[in-house]
Protein backbone atom coordinates (compact mmCIF):
# COMPACT_ATOMS: atom_id res chain seq x y z
CA UNK A 1 0.00 0.00 0.00
CA UNK A 2 1.61 2.83 -1.07
CA UNK A 3 1.69 5.99 1.32
CA UNK A 4 -0.32 9.35 0.86
CA UNK A 5 2.09 11.99 0.59
CA UNK A 6 0.98 15.76 2.13
CA UNK A 7 2.51 18.58 0.47
CA UNK A 8 3.40 20.86 3.61
CA UNK A 9 1.10 23.71 2.41
CA UNK A 10 -2.06 22.06 2.86
CA UNK A 11 -1.81 21.61 6.30
CA UNK A 12 -0.87 25.40 6.79
CA UNK A 13 -3.87 26.25 4.87
CA UNK A 14 -6.02 24.09 7.03
CA UNK A 15 -4.96 25.96 10.20
CA UNK A 16 -5.58 29.53 9.30
CA UNK A 17 -7.07 31.91 11.72
CA UNK A 18 -11.09 32.19 11.55
CA UNK A 19 -11.18 35.78 10.76
CA UNK A 20 -8.83 35.32 7.12
CA UNK A 21 -11.92 32.58 6.63
CA UNK A 22 -14.72 35.03 7.69
CA UNK A 23 -13.00 38.64 6.11
CA UNK A 24 -14.47 38.08 3.13
CA UNK A 25 -18.53 37.30 4.44
CA UNK A 26 -17.55 40.81 6.59
CA UNK A 27 -16.70 42.73 3.16
CA UNK A 28 -19.88 41.53 1.98
CA UNK A 29 -21.74 42.65 5.13
CA UNK A 30 -20.08 45.71 5.72
CA UNK A 31 -20.55 46.95 2.07
CA UNK A 32 -23.90 45.74 2.35
CA UNK A 33 -24.48 47.89 5.03
CA UNK A 34 -23.09 50.71 4.01
CA UNK A 35 -24.87 50.44 1.06
CA UNK A 36 -27.81 49.82 2.86
CA UNK A 37 -27.34 53.18 4.68
CA UNK A 38 -27.00 54.98 2.21
CA UNK A 39 -30.02 53.96 0.22
CA UNK A 40 -32.02 54.58 3.48
CA UNK A 41 -31.01 57.93 3.38
CA UNK A 42 -31.40 58.88 -0.33
CA UNK A 43 -34.90 56.95 -0.19
CA UNK A 44 -36.27 59.02 2.79
CA UNK A 45 -35.00 62.39 0.85
CA UNK A 46 -36.78 61.92 -1.79
CA UNK A 47 -39.77 61.03 0.50
CA UNK A 48 -38.98 64.24 2.31
CA UNK A 49 -39.07 65.94 -0.82
CA UNK A 50 -42.35 64.49 -2.32
CA UNK A 51 -44.04 65.68 1.24
CA UNK A 52 -42.30 68.95 1.17
CA UNK A 53 -43.38 69.76 -3.16
CA UNK A 54 -46.90 68.90 -2.13
CA UNK A 55 -47.05 71.22 0.87
CA UNK A 56 -45.51 73.92 -1.73
CA UNK A 57 -48.57 73.01 -4.13
CA UNK A 58 -51.04 73.39 -1.67
CA UNK A 59 -49.55 76.41 0.19
CA UNK A 60 -49.22 78.08 -3.30
CA UNK A 61 -53.03 77.34 -4.31
CA UNK A 62 -54.22 78.47 -1.00
CA UNK A 63 -52.36 82.18 -1.09
CA UNK A 64 -53.50 82.33 -4.44
CA UNK A 65 -56.90 81.79 -3.65
CA UNK A 66 -57.06 84.03 -0.90
CA UNK A 67 -55.23 86.51 -2.28
CA UNK A 68 -58.07 86.52 -5.16
CA UNK A 69 -60.94 86.56 -3.03
CA UNK A 70 -59.38 89.33 -1.18
CA UNK A 71 -58.74 91.45 -4.53
CA UNK A 72 -62.68 90.29 -5.98
CA UNK A 73 -63.70 92.55 -2.79
CA UNK A 74 -62.05 95.73 -4.03
CA UNK A 75 -65.08 95.36 -7.13
CA UNK A 76 -67.64 95.20 -4.59
CA UNK A 77 -66.59 98.37 -3.16
CA UNK A 78 -65.78 100.09 -6.19
CA UNK A 79 -69.41 99.28 -7.38
CA UNK A 80 -71.27 100.68 -4.12
CA UNK A 81 -68.90 103.54 -4.47
CA UNK A 82 -69.98 104.66 -7.86
CA UNK A 83 -74.04 103.94 -6.77
CA UNK A 84 -73.23 107.10 -4.35
CA UNK A 85 -70.62 109.17 -6.30
CA UNK A 86 -73.83 108.77 -9.41
CA UNK A 87 -76.79 110.90 -6.69
CA UNK A 88 -73.60 112.78 -5.06
CA UNK A 89 -72.43 111.43 -1.13
CA UNK A 90 -74.63 114.18 -0.01
CA UNK A 91 -78.25 113.26 -1.51
CA UNK A 92 -76.95 109.44 -0.97
CA UNK A 93 -79.97 107.76 1.26
CA UNK A 94 -81.68 104.61 2.40
CA UNK A 95 -83.75 104.05 -0.62
CA UNK A 96 -80.66 104.90 -2.82
CA UNK A 97 -78.76 101.95 -1.15
CA UNK A 98 -81.95 99.90 -1.43
CA UNK A 99 -82.15 100.13 -4.99
CA UNK A 100 -78.70 99.35 -5.25
CA UNK A 101 -78.13 96.09 -3.27
CA UNK A 102 -81.64 95.00 -4.70
CA UNK A 103 -80.03 95.01 -8.52
CA UNK A 104 -76.99 93.06 -7.14
CA UNK A 105 -76.18 89.71 -5.96
CA UNK A 106 -73.66 90.39 -3.32
CA UNK A 107 -73.50 86.55 -1.81
CA UNK A 108 -73.24 85.04 -5.01
CA UNK A 109 -70.65 87.59 -6.62
CA UNK A 110 -68.39 87.66 -3.24
CA UNK A 111 -68.49 84.96 -1.43
CA UNK A 112 -66.97 85.03 2.36
CA UNK A 113 -68.02 89.06 2.42
CA UNK A 114 -70.37 89.66 5.39
CA UNK A 115 -72.07 92.54 3.55
CA UNK A 116 -71.32 96.08 1.68
CA UNK A 117 -72.04 99.51 3.60
CA UNK A 118 -71.46 103.11 3.63
CA UNK A 119 -69.72 104.60 6.68
CA UNK A 120 -70.44 108.30 6.96
CA UNK A 121 -67.75 111.14 7.91
CA UNK A 122 -69.83 113.12 10.15
CA UNK A 123 -68.10 116.10 11.59
CA UNK A 124 -68.98 116.38 15.48
CA UNK A 125 -70.98 119.83 15.15
CA UNK A 126 -73.36 117.98 12.84
CA UNK A 127 -73.95 114.59 14.73
CA UNK A 128 -77.76 115.88 15.62
CA UNK A 129 -78.82 117.09 12.05
CA UNK A 130 -77.09 113.40 10.82
CA UNK A 131 -78.99 111.73 13.38
CA UNK A 132 -82.19 112.99 12.55
CA UNK A 133 -81.89 112.69 8.81
CA UNK A 134 -81.02 108.87 8.66
CA UNK A 135 -83.80 108.57 11.03
CA UNK A 136 -86.41 110.03 8.76
CA UNK A 137 -84.92 107.65 6.03
CA UNK A 138 -85.38 104.19 7.51
CA UNK A 139 -88.68 102.67 7.26
CA UNK A 140 -88.81 102.38 11.29
CA UNK A 141 -87.50 105.52 12.51
CA UNK A 142 -84.56 104.04 14.53
CA UNK A 143 -80.93 105.22 14.03
CA UNK A 144 -78.77 106.26 16.94
CA UNK A 145 -75.06 106.27 16.94
CA UNK A 146 -73.37 103.76 18.86
CA UNK A 147 -69.51 104.60 20.64
CA UNK A 148 -66.88 101.99 21.24
CA UNK A 149 -65.32 104.60 23.00
CA UNK A 150 -66.74 107.65 23.86
CA UNK A 151 -64.62 110.70 22.06
CA UNK A 152 -65.14 114.42 20.88
CA UNK A 153 -63.59 114.09 17.34
CA UNK A 154 -65.18 113.59 13.89
CA UNK A 155 -67.70 110.74 13.59
CA UNK A 156 -67.29 107.55 10.95
CA UNK A 157 -70.98 106.28 11.36
CA UNK A 158 -71.72 103.24 9.54
CA UNK A 159 -74.63 104.51 8.09
CA UNK A 160 -76.45 101.74 6.17
CA UNK A 161 -74.88 98.17 5.67
CA UNK A 162 -76.93 95.38 3.62
CA UNK A 163 -77.88 92.86 4.37
CA UNK A 164 -78.76 94.36 7.24
CA UNK A 165 -80.28 91.36 9.06
CA UNK A 166 -76.73 89.96 9.40
CA UNK A 167 -74.95 93.07 10.54
CA UNK A 168 -77.78 94.73 12.65
CA UNK A 169 -75.86 95.45 16.01
CA UNK A 170 -73.23 97.17 13.35
CA UNK A 171 -75.76 100.14 11.86
CA UNK A 172 -74.82 103.34 13.50
CA UNK A 173 -71.21 101.95 15.13
CA UNK A 174 -68.89 105.26 14.93
CA UNK A 175 -65.66 103.38 13.95
CA UNK A 176 -63.78 106.11 14.64
CA UNK A 177 -64.04 105.30 18.29
CA UNK A 178 -61.76 102.92 17.98
CA UNK A 179 -58.26 103.20 17.29
CA UNK A 180 -57.69 100.54 14.77
CA UNK A 181 -60.80 100.95 13.23
CA UNK A 182 -59.79 104.54 13.02
CA UNK A 183 -56.05 104.40 11.74
CA UNK A 184 -57.79 102.75 8.65
CA UNK A 185 -60.23 104.49 8.04
CA UNK A 186 -58.10 108.21 8.29
CA UNK A 187 -54.95 106.29 6.21
CA UNK A 188 -57.77 104.91 3.65
CA UNK A 189 -58.84 108.45 3.04
CA UNK A 190 -55.70 110.15 3.34
CA UNK A 191 -54.22 107.95 0.55
CA UNK A 192 -56.81 108.07 -1.26
CA UNK A 193 -56.12 104.07 -1.55
CA UNK A 194 -58.21 100.65 -0.30
CA UNK A 195 -57.10 100.02 3.50
CA UNK A 196 -57.78 96.57 5.27
CA UNK A 197 -57.52 97.11 8.75
CA UNK A 198 -55.62 95.02 11.51
CA UNK A 199 -57.76 92.40 13.03
CA UNK A 200 -60.29 93.07 15.05
CA UNK A 201 -63.64 91.56 16.67
CA UNK A 202 -66.83 92.58 14.66
CA UNK A 203 -69.60 93.80 16.93
CA UNK A 204 -71.76 91.76 14.43
CA UNK A 205 -69.72 88.18 15.45
CA UNK A 206 -68.27 89.08 18.95
CA UNK A 207 -67.86 85.26 19.68
CA UNK A 208 -65.05 85.66 16.51
CA UNK A 209 -62.27 87.33 18.85
CA UNK A 210 -59.65 88.86 16.42
CA UNK A 211 -61.26 86.89 13.34
CA UNK A 212 -62.44 89.87 11.57
CA UNK A 213 -61.65 93.02 9.73
CA UNK A 214 -63.43 95.96 7.66
CA UNK A 215 -62.07 96.84 3.79
CA UNK A 216 -62.28 100.32 3.69
CA UNK A 217 -62.33 102.40 -0.08
CA UNK A 218 -62.91 106.24 0.68
CA UNK A 219 -65.94 108.15 -1.10
CA UNK A 220 -65.02 111.92 -1.62
CA UNK A 221 -67.74 114.85 -2.55
CA UNK A 222 -66.06 115.44 -6.12
CA UNK A 223 -65.47 112.15 -8.56
CA UNK A 224 -62.09 112.65 -9.24
CA UNK A 225 -59.53 112.12 -6.14
CA UNK A 226 -58.34 115.02 -4.33
CA UNK A 227 -54.43 115.86 -5.11
CA UNK A 228 -53.51 115.83 -1.61
CA UNK A 229 -53.97 114.20 2.08
CA UNK A 230 -55.29 117.87 3.11
CA UNK A 231 -57.51 118.19 0.54
CA UNK A 232 -58.67 114.63 0.94
CA UNK A 233 -59.76 114.99 4.06
CA UNK A 234 -61.40 118.21 3.64
CA UNK A 235 -63.63 116.54 0.58
CA UNK A 236 -63.71 113.09 2.39
CA UNK A 237 -67.81 112.26 2.24
CA UNK A 238 -67.14 108.26 4.04
CA UNK A 239 -65.87 105.18 2.90
CA UNK A 240 -67.72 102.23 1.05
CA UNK A 241 -66.56 99.05 3.19
CA UNK A 242 -67.23 95.46 3.96
CA UNK A 243 -67.32 93.61 6.84
CA UNK A 244 -64.90 90.13 7.08
CA UNK A 245 -65.00 86.96 9.10
CA UNK A 246 -61.23 85.87 8.18
CA UNK A 247 -63.35 82.35 8.69
CA UNK A 248 -65.91 82.82 6.06
CA UNK A 249 -63.55 83.61 3.23
CA UNK A 250 -61.61 80.76 3.92
CA UNK A 251 -64.72 78.54 3.67
CA UNK A 252 -65.97 80.42 0.71
CA UNK A 253 -62.52 78.90 -0.78
CA UNK A 254 -62.74 75.34 -2.42
CA UNK A 255 -60.29 72.51 -2.94
CA UNK A 256 -58.11 73.56 0.04
CA UNK A 257 -57.29 70.21 1.83
CA UNK A 258 -58.71 69.76 5.11
CA UNK A 259 -56.09 67.27 6.50
CA UNK A 260 -53.78 69.93 6.69
CA UNK A 261 -53.18 72.66 9.93
CA UNK A 262 -53.61 76.94 8.69
CA UNK A 263 -52.32 79.33 11.05
CA UNK A 264 -52.86 82.98 9.58
CA UNK A 265 -50.58 85.74 11.51
CA UNK A 266 -51.11 89.51 10.88
CA UNK A 267 -47.74 91.25 10.78
CA UNK A 268 -46.32 94.57 11.72
CA UNK A 269 -43.15 96.32 12.70
CA UNK A 270 -44.14 95.69 16.21
CA UNK A 271 -46.22 92.01 16.80
CA UNK A 272 -46.96 89.34 15.54
CA UNK A 273 -50.98 88.58 15.97
CA UNK A 274 -52.08 84.80 15.12
CA UNK A 275 -55.78 85.66 14.44
CA UNK A 276 -56.74 82.52 12.74
CA UNK A 277 -55.76 79.08 13.58
CA UNK A 278 -57.90 75.76 11.86
CA UNK A 279 -57.19 72.17 11.86
CA UNK A 280 -55.89 69.34 13.93
CA UNK A 281 -52.99 70.82 15.94
CA UNK A 282 -52.09 67.51 17.75
CA UNK A 283 -51.54 65.57 14.66
CA UNK A 284 -49.60 68.90 13.11
CA UNK A 285 -46.13 67.78 11.81
CA UNK A 286 -44.00 70.62 12.70
CA UNK A 287 -41.15 69.79 10.50
CA UNK A 288 -43.15 70.06 7.27
CA UNK A 289 -44.46 73.99 7.99
CA UNK A 290 -44.10 75.66 4.79
CA UNK A 291 -45.33 79.53 4.74
CA UNK A 292 -45.92 82.51 2.66
CA UNK A 293 -46.19 86.37 3.06
CA UNK A 294 -49.05 88.28 1.36
CA UNK A 295 -49.88 92.01 1.01
CA UNK A 296 -53.20 92.67 1.25
CA UNK A 297 -54.68 96.60 1.48
CA UNK A 298 -51.63 98.06 3.64
CA UNK A 299 -51.66 94.82 6.07
CA UNK A 300 -49.10 92.32 5.59
CA UNK A 301 -49.84 88.08 6.53
CA UNK A 302 -48.39 85.48 7.16
CA UNK A 303 -49.96 82.24 6.12
CA UNK A 304 -48.21 79.07 7.96
CA UNK A 305 -49.17 75.54 6.51
CA UNK A 306 -48.39 72.18 8.19
CA UNK A 307 -49.49 68.44 7.43
CA UNK A 308 -51.21 65.92 9.42
CA UNK A 309 -50.84 62.53 9.62
CA UNK A 310 -53.83 62.14 7.36
CA UNK A 311 -52.36 64.22 5.05
CA UNK A 312 -49.05 62.01 4.98
CA UNK A 313 -51.01 58.99 4.59
CA UNK A 314 -52.74 60.03 1.76
CA UNK A 315 -50.00 61.16 -0.44
CA UNK A 316 -49.42 56.77 -0.68
CA UNK A 317 -46.07 57.03 -0.12
CA UNK A 318 -43.37 53.84 -0.20
CA UNK A 319 -42.41 52.42 2.99
CA UNK A 320 -39.92 54.61 4.63
CA UNK A 321 -38.02 51.13 5.53
CA UNK A 322 -38.15 49.69 1.81
CA UNK A 323 -34.51 50.58 1.13
CA UNK A 324 -33.10 49.22 4.00
CA UNK A 325 -35.78 45.72 3.12
CA UNK A 326 -34.16 45.99 -0.54
CA UNK A 327 -30.29 46.04 0.85
CA UNK A 328 -30.81 43.04 3.10
CA UNK A 329 -31.99 41.31 0.81
CA UNK A 330 -29.77 41.79 -1.82
CA UNK A 331 -26.49 40.98 0.72
CA UNK A 332 -27.93 37.68 1.86
CA UNK A 333 -28.08 36.92 -1.81
CA UNK A 334 -24.17 37.59 -2.13
CA UNK A 335 -23.45 35.71 1.11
Amino acid sequence: MSAVIKHPNESHRGNRPLWQLMWPLLLVVGLGALGGWYSHQSHLQRIDARIKGAMADDLTRLTQAMEERMALYRYGLAGLRGAIQTVGAQHFTYDHMQRYTSSRYHEREFPGARGFGFIRFVPSESKAEFVQSTRQQRPDKQFSIKQITPHEQSLYVIQFIEPESRNKQAVGLDIGSEVMRRIAATEAARRAAVTLTAPITLVQANQKAQHGFLILMPVYTQDSIPENSTERMAQLAGWSYSPILIDEVLDSLKGINRNLVLNVRDIDRQDSTLFFSHGEVQAELNQYRVHSISQLYGRTWRLELSPTTNYIEALRLPSPYRAVREAVMITLALM
